[in-house]
């Protein structure tokens, strides 16, 4: 097998020890942030309900298509209360456990976007999940284990096979060994190497949990890949020529549902 198995893969020369009291840290912080923001969050999953409702309503047909339609309805603030989504990296207010929130305040990063997408697909039925890395335009290699996650994109299911979506960066990347993604699609030396220890701290998985991971990524790079010629011309073009001809159809759902993206706007403050 060609993955690295050894503790500090997890987190650089930390113990075990240090990464199980981080983990309880966490796992308290959620419990009491539930709490506090019920209502918030609460409210926040009626959105993404709505979002997969209107998502269910368009001619899109696989996990591609819903990927780049919600990447799509972010980008141009169709999802934010005040129309209009920015990059960026340090918050006034954040709810850890829910980052996905502050998308819909019209700000984020790749860790909000990859939350509100995660949640998105959820609730369409798709499977999805958060792929903790680190961000390299080099093959990274061995030298993964000696850096720090800087990074989160999304594990996604396409014809039998895993990819990662990466939203933030709109790039679609293969796995090339059980432990590093290569893209496919525009920035094509863009490689995000998985960091699992975000995985055992906020996830809650097992060290079971991320062995099994790794051998899923192992897996998937020995499968046949999606080419590139066939994601540029029968998905990515076919899809936003769709999207672009309903227009209309997104503007309208963004007004529709604007009352309720206002009031969990003002919640976050």
């Amino acid at each position: 097998m060609a993955y690295y198995k050894e503790k500090d893969y997890l987190i650089n020369k930390t113990e075990t020890k240090t990464l199980d009291e981080y983990k309880l840290s966490m796992k308290e912080e959620k419990k009491e942030e539930l709490i506090e923001h019920e209502y918030l969050i609460t409210k926040y999953y009626e959105y993404i309900n709505m979002i997969s409702d209107f998502l269910k309503s368009l001619e899109l047909n696989n996990s591609l298509e819903y990927s780049l339609a919600i990447r799509y309805l972010i980008y141009n603030g169709y999802l934010s209360y005040n129309n209009k989504f920015e990059d960026r990296f340090i918050f006034y207010k954040e709810i850890v456990s829910k980052p996905g929130i502050n998308v819909i305040d019209g700000e984020g990063c790749c860790r909000n976007i990859s939350d509100l997408y995660k949640d998105i697909m959820d609730y369409l039925n798709m499977y999805c999940e958060k792929y903790y890395c680190y961000l390299s335009y080099h093959k990274i290699g061995k030298r993964l284990f000696n850096k720090e996650a800087n990074h989160v994109a999304n594990i996604i299911e396409y014809k039998d096979n895993l990819y990662i979506m990466d939203l933030y960066n709109n790039n679609l990347l293969r796995f090339i060994n059980s432990f590093e993604a290569k893209a496919i699609s525009y920035v094509k030396n863009l490689y995000l190497g998985y960091k699992p220890y975000f995985d055992y701290i906020v996830e809650n998985y097992s060290l079971d949990d991320i062995d099994n991971r790794l051998h899923e990524f192992e897996e998937s790079s020995k499968k046949e890949h999606i080419s590139e010629l066939i994601w540029f011309d029968n998905i990515y073009s076919d899809t936003m020529f769709y999207i672009s001809d309903n227009k209309k159809l997104f503007k309208e759902f963004s007004e529709d549902t604007n009352n309720l993206k206002k009031e969990i706007s003002l919640n976050l403050k």
